[in-house]
């Protein structure tokens, strides 16, 4: 039960993201991520296998969700006046400045 309520939440907030890239949604997938690497141990699984599936799709999660987190803070977001500008130059063939 508790893969099926983390699925749908990391679904629900990717796509969400889709629409709104924010680091809220990647922090939040870096929880969940987290909560699915160490259920296995907090809930008491008995399953090889299925502790395994949970560490390795929390893994997955969790360092995918902090790769984007940390290039979302490292680069800053472009105002639209940059984009404009940098797509104006890329068609005329100027660089910006010039």
């Amino acid at each position: 039960m508790n893969a099926y309520i983390c699925a749908v939440l990391i679904i629900a907030i990717s796509a969400d993201a889709l629409t709104s890239p924010a680091v809220l949604n990647q922090l939040l997938n870096l929880v969940i991520g987290l909560w699915i690497l160490v259920a296995p141990w907090a809930l008491g699984f008995d399953n090889y296998i299925e502790t395994s599936v949970h560490v390795v799709i929390g893994a997955t999660v969790a360092v995918l969700s902090s790769i984007k987190l940390w290039t979302m803070l490292q680069r800053p977001a472009q105002q639209p006046s940059d984009v404009r500008e940098s797509f104006q130059a890329s068609v005329s063939g100027t660089k910006k400045g010039q």
